[in-house]
């Protein structure tokens, strides 16, 4: 059994086009900060609300792949 990663996995293939958040996906509360220094659309984001943790660049793209059962 051999294990193949995506050809679409990686950072290089984030959409150019996101914007920088304003607020949490899940609870719309505009108290988030940035995981990086500089902060990013590529980047990791927390809610300081509600703890969610994301990216924008991967929620805004769109599923290649998905879970076999």
């Amino acid at each position: 059994m051999t294990f193949r990663r995506p050809q679409s996995y990686g950072r290089g293939d984030a959409p150019q086009d996101v914007a920088l958040p304003v607020a949490c996906p899940s609870c719309k509360s505009p108290a988030i900060v940035a995981a990086a220094k500089v902060p990013s659309a590529i980047g990791y984001w927390r809610c300081t609300v509600c703890g969610d943790i994301w990216s924008p660049a991967r929620t805004a793209a769109p599923v290649t792949h998905g879970w076999r059962a």
